[in-house]
């Protein structure tokens, strides 16, 4: 049984159709990438498999299950969790109180017991403490544990971003251009450390324009071009591909 199937997925705006019967099954294990030229709908994959938008038409599986209507909220609890572009962080606090945020969707205190500092609610945040370590030390942020986040340069930002989601407990975690604004080094760093998270058993659906991360990382690919699938396979396949040519070269 696939992890996330998406199965005739559509998403209009007005005459605009955005994802046109959208067909993807993701097995649990492996990083599939998606991919395709600007405005060819991606994002608006993603936030269709995550909640933020309810399809046209079509439905999302998980794991054989229809949760087509239910709330990003709840499709977090079940285990799909996404990142953004931009890195949602509090610029502001350390980087180990960032990943201890992260760490609440899955709090099991109640608000009274949170106030109050009950002992129940003091030995949970003492696992909530180590998780945090273990989650940054698996990304390589530990020795900067205590360091403000909004002044980690650029690509340990991004890192940092996929750390709290990796805090929420993801079965399948979609990751919406990570890569953005890095340069090669930080790139590859990145690259090794999706690998890593997947060697771990974490599955990943991955929306990247850098080709060659693309094809170094994912184990298969699906290509869009406006709003629909055209081709799905390996890297090897889809770089072969003629309508993936077409799309990303005009021809020749």
């Amino acid at each position: 049984m696939a992890l996330l199937e998406l199965a005739g997925l559509t998403k209009r705006f007005g005459a605009l159709v955005a994802v046109d019967e959208l067909n993807v099954s993701i097995e649990r294990g492996e990083i599939r990438g998606l991919i395709g030229p600007n405005g060819s709908g991606k994002t608006t994959v993603f936030n269709l498999a995550t909640g933020f938008y309810r399809p046209s038409a079509g439905r999302v599986l998980w794991q054989g299950e229809d949760v087509t209507l239910l709330s990003p909220e709840r499709r977090a609890k079940l285990g799909i969790i996404r990142t953004f572009q931009q890195a949602a962080l509090f610029g502001e606090m350390t980087v180990v109180n960032n990943v201890i945020v992260a760490c609440h969707l899955h709090l099991d205190v109640g608000l009274a017991g949170q106030f109050l500092k009950t002992p129940k609610m003091r030995a949970v945040q003492r696992r909530i403490e180590a998780r945090a370590d273990e989650i940054l030390e698996l990304m390589g942020l530990l020795e900067v544990k205590h360091e403000v986040a909004g002044d980690l340069p650029h690509g340990s930002q991004r890192v940092l971003g996929i750390a709290m989601a990796l805090a929420s407990q993801p079965q399948l975690l979609l990751l919406d251009e990570p890569a953005a604004g890095m340069n090669p080094v930080e790139t590859e760093r990145l690259m090794s450390i999706i690998r890593m998270l997947r060697d771990k058993g974490t599955t990943m659906f991955l929306v990247e324009h850098d080709m060659k991360a693309v094809m170094s990382t994912c184990d298969r690919i699906t290509v869009m071009d406006f709003g629909q699938g055209i081709a799905e396979g390996t890297p090897h396949e889809v770089a072969k591909n003629a309508a993936v040519i077409e799309a990303y070269l005009g021809g020749g």
